[in-house]
């Protein structure tokens, strides 16, 4: 039994107490399986994390209409499972369960550049359970997540890299190994090393138009030999998954760069 008590005071000075009472001996249960996609290597969808944390909440007024604020209490979701004994009556009263935000680190598909993003999850339905002395009820959450504004996702890249390297020789032939190659949009920038047969391999950001560029000192004249440094650029284009396969690409003649 819980007795709140309110303190008066008059203009002589003079104390008034008067108790409120809230009847709050008797019990039920409330048990909450709290799930988040956490993996999307899974199917369905996973636990949230434990030591998530479940506030809830019961209005006072239902013990006593002259009662004011909330009884409340903050659970730890362990093994993806709240369960909370809670003060009711006869007649029931309604239960407020409110998950509070957490930040993951959500793990993404297979053959995503990025094994990892930073999401956060969040809970914006207002949940509600009414239960009576002795009940146990049971019910689910699941949350809802949005990307961090500072995370960009990242896919797997190859290409097969040509280029007009020789102005003596007919047609184009394949960018050399060891060539650093810069690959860049407005907010991004990475190098990667051409290896063998003209392959280079990069993830580069999800969704955006990506450009390439590297310089190379190109023949120009066989007798006697003549080379300037050229340089040569191209857009390669923008990719939603990860490929294993290499895409071809001409850089074209390229133009001087000196």
């Amino acid at each position: 039994m819980l007795v709140v008590f309110a303190f008066i005071f008059s203009a002589c000075e003079e104390i008034e107490t008067s108790s409120l009472t809230l009847d709050q001996t008797e019990t039920a249960t409330i048990e909450v399986y709290v799930y988040a996609e956490l993996d999307k290597t899974n199917f369905g969808i996973e636990y949230a994390p434990n030591d998530t944390k479940v506030k809830i909440s019961i209005a006072n007024s239902q013990f006593n209409p002259m009662a004011q604020g909330f009884w409340t209490t903050t659970a730890l979701v362990s093994n993806g499972i709240v369960e909370v004994e809670v003060p009711t009556n006869a007649a029931g009263v309604n239960v407020t369960i409110e998950p509070e935000d957490f930040i993951y680190n959500q793990v993404q598909p297979y053959g995503s550049g990025s094994t990892t993003i930073a999401y956060r999850y969040y809970y914006n339905t207002l949940t509600t359970v009414n239960v009576k002395a002795e009940e146990h009820k049971i019910l689910e959450v699941t949350y809802s997540n949005t990307k961090m504004s500072d995370q960009t996702e990242f896919v797997s890249r190859r290409f097969q890299l040509e280029a007009d390297l020789d102005a003596t020789e007919a047609g184009v032939e394949v960018v050399p190994s060891g060539t650093v190659v810069t690959f860049y949009n407005n907010d991004w920038t990475a190098t990667a090393t051409v290896g063998s047969d003209g392959i280079v391999q990069i993830d580069v950001p999800r969704s955006s138009f990506i450009n390439a560029r590297f310089e190379y000192s190109k023949k120009l004249e066989a007798d006697p030999v003549v080379r300037k440094n050229y340089r040569y650029s191209t857009n390669l284009g923008s990719f939603t998954e990860s490929s294993p396969t290499p895409q071809y690409v001409n850089f074209g003649s390229g133009e001087l760069w000196e």
